[in-house]
This record gives C-alpha cells, sequence and structure tokens, in this order.
C-alpha cells in the first residue's frame, strides 16, 4: 500500500513539472519529458505533428508511450503512419524515398500479411497509385492527413496503454512553486532566530535564519523616542525567543478560566479611528519568492478571526411585550451620556479592543490617562489620552516559536495575519493581556511606561481567544480566557 501510494504521488510530481514547464514557456522540453515519462499523451501536439506530416517526429513521440508490436492497436497505429508516408512519397513521384519505407519501415508488417505488402511493393511500378482500385478515392496530403487523424485518435483511445494519460490532471497554476514557497515558510517558521524579511539565496540547501548583528530588534523598546528608529516588521512575521521573555513565578501570575472586565471611563469619551489603513489581503505567505507568485490559495483575511460559533448572528429573536409590560415601561434618559469628544486618537489600522489603566477609577484628574489599545493587525500601543500622544508601540511577534503547538504553526503559515480580539488591564493595573485571534494570549508587566515587559506567552486555546479578564481570589492573580474551542481556561 505504502509503494502505491508513493508511486502515485510520484506520478503527480511528474504533472507538477509538466506543469512548470509548460507556465515558463519551454514547450519543447514538455513534451520530450512527456514522452521520456510516459505520464502525459498530449493529442494535440500530435494532432500538429501528423497534420504537418512531421512523420519521424510522430514516431519519436509515440514511441514514449507504445512500440509495434505492444498489441493490435499499436500496431495499426504504426502502420496507418508509415503507409501514409508511403503515399505521399509515391504522390509526389519519390519512389527513391517510397522504396526506401517500403523496405525499412514497412517491411516489419509482412510478416502478418504478406499480400498486402505484396500489393504495396506493386504499387511503385504504377505512373499514379491511384490506377489501384482501393486508393483511387486518395485526394491530396493535406484531406488525407486530417482521415488519418480521425482513425488514430480512435485507436489511440481504445488502447489500454494510452488510459489514464490522455487527460492532463486539474492543478491550480503556479503549484509547485506554491508548494516551494510553503516548504520555505516552513522551514522559516523552525527557524531559531527567525528574521523579518529573511534571504532566500538557493533552493538547494534548506532555509536557516543566522543569528543577526544587531539584535536590538529582538527586544522591546520602551522609550518611544527610541521606538520611531526602530525597523517596524510586518505582522504577518514573528519573531523567535526574545531576550526579554522570562517566566512568571506563581505567585505573581498563573492561568485559569474566563471573565469579561474592564475598566471604564464615563467622563468623557475618547474616539480612536484609523488612517493609513494597512490592507492586510495584500500580504501572503509568498513573501518568500516574491509578489509576483502570489499563493492565491493563502490570501490573507484582515480583521478578527471568527469560528461560525462565536460569530454575531443577524437573525435575532422577536420580544413580545404584552400591555402589562408596556405600563410598567420607563423611558432612559440620555441627559447624563458624555456629548462632548474629547480626544481623536488617530491609530495606523483599525482599533479592534481597548481599555483605561484602572487607576482612572480612583483619580479621574490623572496627568497621565493611560489607554490600551489592540489592532486588527496584531499592534498594540498605550497613549496618554491627555496629550493624545502614543507613548508605546509593539509590533506582534511569537516570543518563542518552540514552545508553541504544532496546530498554531500550521495554522500561521496558512493565514499568518494576527487579529488583537481583547486587550485588559488586571484589576491593579500591573499587567496588562492581549488575547489574540489565533491561540495565543501574551501578558506584560507594567510599572509605568518606561517599565513594561514581556512576562508570559500562552499558547491557550485551539482558534482564536475571543475574551481575556484578570481576577485575584485569594490574592492569587489569575487570568481567564475563552476562546473559539469553547473552553474556559
Amino acid at each position: 500500500m505504502a509503494s502505491e501510494k508513493r508511486s502515485a504521488l510520484n506520478k503527480e510530481l511528474l504533472f507538477l513539472i509538466l506543469q512548470f514547464c509548460n507556465d515558463e514557456g519551454y514547450k519543447r522540453t514538455a513534451h520530450i519529458f512527456e514522452r521520456e515519462s510516459g505520464c502525459y499523451f498530449d493529442m494535440e501536439f500530435f494532432e500538429d505533428l501528423v497534420l504537418n506530416g512531421k512523420w519521424n517526429k510522430v514516431e519519436k513521440y509515440l514511441s514514449g508511450f507504445t512500440s509495434i508490436n505492444d498489441n493490435k492497436y499499436s500496431t495499426k497505429i504504426y502502420f496507418e503512419i508509415r503507409k501514409l508516408n508511403f503515399l505521399e512519397a509515391l504522390d509526389k513521384n519519390d519512389r527513391a524515398k517510397a522504396l526506401d519505407i517500403l523496405m525499412k519501415d514497412l517491411k516489419v508488417f509482412a510478416q502478418d500479411n504478406e499480400e498486402l505488402y505484396r500489393e504495396m511493393t506493386q504499387l511503385l511500378t504504377l505512373d499514379n497509385f491511384r490506377e489501384h482500385e482501393l486508393l483511387s478515392m486518395y485526394e491530396d496530403a493535406e484531406s488525407s492527413r486530417k482521415i488519418l487523424m480521425d482513425e488514430l485518435k480512435k485507436l489511440i483511445e481504445l488502447n489500454p496503454i494510452f488510459h489514464g494519460k490522455l487527460k492532463f490532471p486539474v492543478i491550480k497554476s503556479q503549484r509547485l512553486r506554491r508548494l516551494i514557497n510553503q516548504g520555505l515558510n516552513w522551514q522559516h517558521i523552525q527557524c531559531k532566530y527567525p528574521q523579518p524579511n529573511p534571504d532566500i539565496e538557493t533552493l538547494f540547501e534548506d532555509h536557516v535564519c543566522q543569528w543577526p548583528h544587531d539584535h536590538l530588534f529582538m527586544q522591546s523598546t520602551d522609550n518611544p523616542q527610541l521606538d520611531a528608529s526602530l525597523p517596524v516588521f510586518p505582522s504577518s512575521w514573528f519573531c523567535g525567543p526574545s531576550t526579554v521573555t522570562q517566566a512568571v513565578s506563581r505567585e505573581d501570575i498563573c492561568v485559569s478560566g474566563p471573565i469579561t472586565s474592564g475598566s471604564g471611563y464615563n467622563n468623557h469619551i475618547v474616539a480612536t479611528t484609523s488612517v493609513n489603513m494597512r490592507d492586510s489581503n495584500t500580504m501572503s505567505q509568498n513573501s518568500l519568492l516574491g509578489a509576483e507568485y502570489e499563493v492565491a490559495s493563502t490570501v490573507l483575511r484582515s480583521g478578527r478571526n471568527h469560528s461560525p460559533e462565536s460569530s454575531v448572528s443577524d437573525d435575532l429573536p422577536i420580544i413580545s411585550m404584552n400591555n402589562g409590560m408596556l405600563q410598567n415601561f420607563e423611558p432612559v434618559s440620555h441627559t447624563d451620556l458624555p456629548k462632548t469628544v474629547a480626544r481623536i486618537l488617530n491609530e495606523s489600522s483599525s482599533p479592534m479592543s481597548m481599555d483605561f489603566h484602572p487607576s482612572i477609577l480612583n483619580d479621574v484628574h490623572l496627568l497621565v490617562l493611560v489607554l490600551s489599545v489592540g489592532t486588527d493587525i496584531g499592534d498594540i500601543g498605550l497613549w496618554d489620552v491627555n496629550l493624545g500622544v502614543k507613548m508605546l508601540s509593539r509590533n506582534f511577534t511569537v516570543w518563542n516559536i518552540g514552545a508553541c503547538s504544532t496546530m498554531f504553526k500550521t495554522a500561521m503559515m496558512k493565514d499568518p495575519c494576527m487579529s488583537v480580539n481583547c486587550i485588559a488591564w488586571s484589576p491593579n493595573g500591573s499587567f496588562f493581556g492581549i488575547a489574540y485571534s489565533k491561540h495565543i494570549v501574551q501578558l506584560y508587566s507594567y510599572h509605568g511606561v518606561t517599565d513594561v515587559q514581556q512576562k508570559l506567552e500562552i499558547d491557550a486555546h485551539v482558534g482564536g481567544v475571543n475574551d481575556l479578564a484578570f481576577a485575584t481570589p485569594s490574592k492569587q492573580q489569575l487570568v481567564i480566557t475563552g476562546g473559539d474551542d469553547k473552553l474556559i481556561k
């Protein structure tokens, strides 16, 4: 069974090579490969050779699939081809060539049909072979070749040797390139120090990212002025183990299951808008090989990734109200709602979640009102709302890809786009966590904007992590999550 599967895969590989040759315009090479591999008989190419009377090339191409003595169909095919070649030589009055064909090509059939071979020999003595009763309908080479091709098609389709070789399988365009690109992406995921813009110099060896000479990009930058000088990497790439990643002791934080929480701020309205929207649909896995070989099957989708179970239905149930309910109904007053827009903060991509630092609940007159924001491309930022200044910005990276599950790696290889589903502060404001659209939860410690450290990365759920909250029962810091897998942890 294993050998049969291997043989089937080998045959499919031959078709991929053929597709590549045709896509690149190597038509002649493709037909040579068809003949030498015997995997696919190109009827259109064969017909073109027959109609143009290229008899040597006709037989050479045919020889890659069958020989004269394979079966009666093959014998008939070769005989009809050589017979027409013989008649065309006679029609051109080239008796020397006709005699050569008779002696070298047609003599092999004499043993099975001596009478027919004798009659063909007698044609050499006639001034016009159409005088023969059976050849009186012969018109010219062009019409005779069309008649021959119709007969050859029937013989080839009936010949069991050609079964399974007359139809080219349906394959997505550039399939071989796609497979190579996926392999390179997988190799890149396995790199110990994956770089954001890997340099692929050869396909002859496995791709391995080297340790960068300037490894500052692997570390977090807490100084907002330094943030601007460091390179910004696409969210479709994720870095390996960070030098600032550290485990958290059980006294600091431990993992549990989800509630939703978030500090409120009802005195002012803070609006976040998106400018210079990055179109994540243009980001694709094939960035390793170049944009000209886009992988259509892996087009990235921006925004949050929801499973069917977690999506919101438009079909809401209709609630009926009786007279008693209407009599007890009191309209809600909106006079106490804020009406003034206090600040507009411009994010570079669409905000998906935000949460105020809980210190605002204790003192609304703080000089620094900290707002955390997560976006649809996985970026996070900390804003000073009073000044309208972003104090900290982080692009999404995986801190330790080696510790992540195979399912997460596979999901990232299929669709590297990552979105923030939820960002939330712990009750005392010493931690904030980010729930992402694929598997991952990341936790940071916070002791002022100049001291933000990576603390813990959790491969929490299969699918998206939809919500995240903190709790401190018995003075034990818990983070609670819920995900697409319908689990609470």
